[in-house]
């Protein structure tokens, strides 16, 4: 009878130490990570290269909207307007994602969900093509301790724990992305430049020669036109009329009929014509001060901007304004 207890105590024994031993697997398997940083050999990034650079829509899903963007030759935003995106702003988004490193991979379970912050992310991500499908990223935790996050794809069963991206997702809003600038390129790729005045007659016309700028072949003052150039291109306006009804249309064309300037810019093989409209008196529908402000539009821009009158002084321009400092004049 002594045997039997001892023998059934052993069992018992076995079979308790057993489920503890299969409670810590469980434990583990829906807890811990799948794979840790010590097992992965190296770390490995979340995207590649080829995956971001091969992205045709991009989209950010937070608190503060939905923008859905496409790219062509440039990034426009087609959702919730239809308006050209500032590139250089999606780019730097972009960017900072193939910077992104696996630290450890866990199971996705509702625990885990709720744990890093998945079931309600702070933002989400929508990439096509990804390996030519479509996915979307939840933005979870962050850690401020060891500077990671936590971050999951839909229809993945897996969490992934990332080394801390270096961009505020859930913070873009609509001026994040609107490109606000009238001249959407840099002065170092403007190889020439013409401005005609009312009468189609030619104010001012510059031709890059190397480092020095020129008109009919004499040298102007580089100093002089880099600092009109970086003026013009700075130029940005808070008025883009993106949205216009058939009778601002015909108005804008109206304003157009003689603009007050033309400009012809050359960047490499690519044109682009600006035109430069008369003070505005009103524009149907639209709360601006009478006569004081004027429109510029432009071939490269999908929509017209309205801007306030002091910056007309910008194309108060002819060649004298660029002509090189004379050495000899002050000598003599």
């Amino acid at each position: 009878m002594i045997a039997i207890r001892r023998n059934l105590s052993g069992i018992l024994t076995v079979l308790f130490t057993l489920s503890l031993v299969f409670a810590a697997l469980v434990s583990e398997f829906f807890q811990a990570p799948i794979i840790s940083s010590r097992q992965l050999s190296k770390f490995q990034f979340l995207f590649s290269t080829n995956d971001i650079q091969n992205l045709q829509r991009f989209e950010i899903e937070s608190e503060l909207g939905h923008f859905k963007l496409k790219k062509d030759d440039h990034w426009t935003l087609v959702e919730p307007r239809k308006i050209d995106a500032n590139t250089k702003n999606i780019n730097e988004m972009l960017d900072v994602l193939k910077e992104i490193k696996i630290k450890r991979i866990f199971p996705k379970d509702q625990i885990n969900l709720v744990n890093f912050s998945l079931d309600k992310p702070l933002a989400k991500l929508h990439f096509s093509p990804i390996k030519g499908k479509a996915k979307v990223l939840s933005l979870g935790l962050i850690n401020p301790i060891d500077n990671s996050t936590y971050l999951s794809f839909e229809n993945e069963d897996v969490i992934y724990h990332v080394t801390l991206y270096n961009y505020s997702y859930e913070k873009v809003d609509l001026s994040t992305i609107i490109d606000s600038r009238i001249f959407d390129f840099t002065m170092k790729e403007i190889n020439n430049y013409e401005m005609l005045d009312s009468n189609k007659k030619s104010r001012v016309k510059l031709t890059k020669n190397g480092d020095s700028w020129t008109h009919n072949n004499v040298i102007q003052s580089t100093e002089k036109i880099e600092k009109y150039f970086t003026q013009l291109i700075n130029l940005r306006s808070s008025i883009i009329l993106d949205s216009r009804t058939d009778e601002q249309n015909e108005e804008i064309d109206n304003y157009f009929k003689k603009p007050l300037y033309t400009i012809n810019f050359t960047q490499g093989e690519k044109k682009t014509t600006v035109e430069i409209s008369p003070v505005v008196r009103s524009l149907t529908g639209l709360k601006i001060e009478k006569r004081q402000n004027f429109i510029i539009r432009s071939t490269s821009r999908q929509h017209p901007f309205v801007v306030h009158r002091d910056n007309l002084k910008l194309f108060y321009k002819n060649m004298r304004s660029f002509r090189a400092l004379n050495i000899k004049k002050l000598i003599y």
